[in-house]
């Protein structure tokens, strides 16, 4: 683990802007493989998040069928959608 306090290399906003600035550019590089971009990290993550916002978290059907369960257990409607 590094640990970097970016007061160190200047005003903390001309420090993001140099950042940002770097992460334009390792995202325009060419990559080895086009079906895999360049990615920094936390692309990965961002990518996911916006995927689970437009599909939903993906839940494995054992854990569905417990869930349908317990709801049923309980006599509470079971509201989550059915794949």
């Amino acid at each position: 683990m590094l640990v970097i306090d970016p007061a160190r290399f200047g005003a903390p906003a001309a420090f993001g802007q140099r950042m940002d600035r770097l992460i334009d550019m390792l995202h325009g590089t060419p990559s080895a493989d086009p079906e895999h971009p360049v990615q920094v990290p936390g692309d990965a993550e961002h990518a996911a998040v916006l995927q689970r916002q437009r599909d939903g978290i993906p839940v494995v059907a054992k854990l569905m069928q417990e869930l349908r369960d317990v709801s049923n257990r309980c006599g509470a409607e079971f509201i989550l959608p059915t794949p």
